[in-house]
């Protein structure tokens, strides 16, 4: 689960999602120029104003939105709110909300230790794309 705004020359946001040993785990960032600031590594008001901050919280409650809280903590699984999963798009087998993960936002992924994939295929033109 990703989530981002981008504001004052900044991308902030909220990643989620299991990592390689199975836990839940669930990140609020920060991202100047091609510098990460990860709340498991650093607090993101050490190096930010409070806009960038609310602006991650904000961001992380977004994607605890999607989730049914209660079915969640019964069955140890994430539950889809079924309000939300009208709006999203089907690819595969990703959800998405139509946008693009921003390519200079996949690198974040590894950093945090999610399982993710990105698959390469080509376009019309033979070319690989992401």
């Amino acid at each position: 689960m990703l989530a981002w705004q981008r504001i004052e020359g900044v991308i902030v946001g909220c990643i989620g999602g299991y990592s390689g040993g199975g836990a839940f785990q669930l990140e609020k960032f920060a991202k100047v120029n091609d510098t990460f600031y990860v709340t498991s590594e650093t607090s993101l008001s050490d190096h930010f104003e409070k806009t960038v901050v609310s602006t991650a919280e904000d961001c992380q409650d977004f994607v605890l939105s999607f989730h049914d809280e209660e079915a969640w903590l019964d069955s140890d699984n994430l539950i889809l709110n079924s309000t939300h999963s009208i709006k999203l798009d089907r690819a595969g087998d990703l959800l998405t909300c139509g946008t693009q993960v921003p390519p200079d936002l996949r690198r974040l992924f590894s950093m945090v230790g999610l399982i993710s994939r990105v698959k390469q295929r080509k376009d019309e033109n033979g070319e690989k794309e992401n």
